[in-house]
């Protein structure tokens, strides 16, 4: 399989953007602070969600036994408490919700008497059951969620790489991807090829170095290779070099190389748009004229 086969991966729409672009600069990371808050606020919303359900029916427990309205059964809301904490914050909080009301219970129905005792038995182990029972649920229930959501994602991002690849093959420019950490060639649209040849995989050659400098007819080394030097540099790269085509025929090839960089402002890919020279002069030309 060439490498013009390979599906492109999910950076190639940045990095064709970036190709058309005067210079590609990664995003700024949030700063300290900015990054502190993140994480206080999924840990804050974690806290309430597990605090708020048993402690509204506790205070409203104690608010009806202050007015002197007594509840016969008052484990049934504690354990819709524990449902409400299980479903929303996991079985660890659902079961943590469990021993507060265990100790809730206790102090209810005084723990000196043996009738409380086992009531409070009773409804420790029914709490326990239920806190565990919700928390499997809660798990297959995210479970479930995450695998739709998942085949959703990658049946449109296959529809949608489709789509742009059959795009990519029909602009006449010539468009290559490289990895930055291989430096290989991962995709080349229908124009490249037609500049390159079929073989792409020949322009990243080392035992038979098809690109020449253009001054000197000095065969590239592959640390010279645009791709690596835009990569290590972190910059574009715009040269001319020849190309020899698979006949022997020598090819003036036109290149501008971008990096490509992830969230976290790593560089993963280069992207490159080739022209040959000819084409190019007669594309300034008549846009002169």
């Amino acid at each position: 399989m060439s490498s013009v086969d390979h599906p492109f991966p999910d950076v190639f729409g940045t990095a064709l953007r970036s190709s058309l672009t005067p210079s590609v600069k990664p995003m700024p990371g949030p700063r300290p602070e900015a990054r502190l808050a993140a994480l206080r606020i999924p840990g804050l919303c974690h806290f309430v969600k597990t605090a708020a359900p048993l402690a509204v029916v506790t205070l409203s427990l104690e608010i009806l036994h202050f007015f002197g309205i007594s509840v016969a059964v008052p484990g049934l809301p504690l354990l819709a408490a524990i449902v409400c904490t299980g479903f929303w914050a996991g079985m660890r909080a659902g079961l943590i919700a469990t021993a507060v009301s265990s100790l809730y219970e206790l102090l209810w129905f005084g723990y000196a008497s043996e009738d409380g005792i086992v009531r409070v038995g009773v409804f420790s182990i029914s709490a326990v059951i239920t806190a565990v029972l919700v928390g499997m649920l809660r798990n297959r229930v995210e479970a479930t969620t995450y695998a739709q959501a998942h085949h959703r994602a990658v049946e449109m991002w296959k529809t949608e790489s489709a789509s742009l690849q059959s795009v990519l093959h029909q602009v006449p420019l010539g468009v290559l991807l490289a990895d930055a950490a291989s430096g290989d060639i991962t995709f080349a649209n229908e124009k490249a090829r037609s500049i390159l040849g079929d073989n792409i995989r020949r322009l990243h050659s080392v035992g038979f170095p098809s690109m020449s400098h253009i001054d000197s007819g000095r065969s590239y080394s592959p640390h010279e290779w645009p791709w690596r030097r835009c990569v290590a540099a972190r910059m574009v790269i715009e040269e001319e070099f020849l190309y020899a085509r698979e006949n022997g025929q020598l090819a003036a090839i036109h290149a501008r190389t971008c990096p490509i960089y992830d969230h976290a402002g790593q560089v993963i890919a280069a992207v490159i748009s080739l022209t040959e020279s000819a084409e190019k002069k007669r594309f300034e030309r008549h846009l002169v004229v």
